[in-house]
């Protein structure tokens, strides 16, 4: 079976995938996108409030995912990612066949962008693409290199301003999604009969 793919950026198809495509390239708008696909062998899914003040005020949620899927060589790919919001929005089921697009850097996954399930014909496309986390650690980096040159340069305490970076990075961790394949408890051998 061929399965059709289509560019989330442009929404054009990028054509078909092989047994053992793992990266394919829109030739309409030229992004680099890897793929895994596969059976869908295990899915979970629950949200969590991570905002709650009081009764009046509305609350924020986000849900986390976590999608086993099997390869057609056999290989267990896990991926675990959230997303903002408390509703069930992506379309899989157990035993779908589906596929997940993500950007890459270099071979790495850089972020997850759609979830395709080719057994019924759905996609969903993530808001905001969805970083890794080592993307999201170099993000974070960078601004808390940035706001400690910026104290020094303006004669602030470094003290004050380490704890307020430290502060604000541990809050944007808590409010920001990830996504990231890990190892499965089979680790990334083949699955035996």
């Amino acid at each position: 079976m061929k399965l059709s793919l289509h560019c989330p950026s442009c929404a054009r198809p990028m054509g078909e995938m092989h047994s053992t495509t793992l990266q394919i390239t829109c030739a309409s708008c030229r992004s680099k996108y890897g793929v895994v696909y596969g059976k869908l062998s295990k899915r979970s899914s629950i949200y969590e409030t991570f905002l709650y003040l009081t009764s009046k005020l509305p609350r924020l949620y986000k849900r986390h995912y976590t999608l086993q899927i099997t390869t057609a060589d056999r290989t267990l790919k896990l991926l675990q990612f959230s997303i903002p919001g408390k509703s069930d929005e992506v379309p899989v089921r157990y035993g779908d066949i589906v596929s997940v697009i993500y950007t890459m850097q270099g071979y790495v996954m850089k972020k997850l962008v759609a979830i395709t399930n080719h057994t019924t014909g759905k996609r969903y496309i993530l808001p905001n693409p969805v970083p890794s986390p080592g993307y999201l650690t170099f993000i974070l980096s960078l601004a808390a290199l940035g706001l400690l040159v910026c104290a020094d340069i303006s004669g602030a305490s470094i003290f004050l301003t380490s704890v307020g970076s430290a502060l604000g990075i541990l809050m944007l961790l808590k409010l920001a999604d990830t996504a990231q394949f890990e190892p499965t408890t089979f680790g990334n051998s083949r699955m035996g009969r």
